[in-house]
């Protein structure tokens, strides 16, 4: 981990996101775009996938437009041509997030 901010996220260093092979989805047009099923991060009352922007790793709400096998059609308002969404490495994202906010007591932010 490389740095981490309530208002950006987390940022992890190239060995980090090259050791875990994380893999990314990025919207290109139109305010849609399919993700895998294994995008979505599950905790508690929460549904959210991983934006990647800037180097940042931020939780963010989505909505389902529709659903087709393994993958997703979301939009969110979160979300704009350009960005990424993580669509390998969702635990191991989270794991280092819960790490870098532990003890922190900035809420819950979106």
């Amino acid at each position: 981990m490389t740095h981490a901010s309530p208002k950006l996220g987390i940022r992890l260093s190239a060995e980090a996101k090259k050791s875990f092979d994380l893999k990314f989805v990025t919207m290109e047009t139109g305010g849609q775009i399919w993700v895998p099923r294994a995008s979505v991060l599950r905790s508690l009352e929460e549904v959210n996938l991983y934006r990647f922007r800037d180097e940042y790793f931020k939780t963010i709400d989505f909505q389902v437009i529709r659903s087709e096998g393994d993958r997703l059609l979301v939009t969110s308002k979160d979300l704009k041509p350009g960005d990424s969404v993580l669509s390998q490495g969702v635990n191991f994202v989270r794991t280092a997030e819960l790490d870098a906010f532990a003890g922190e007591s900035h809420g819950h932010s979106h």
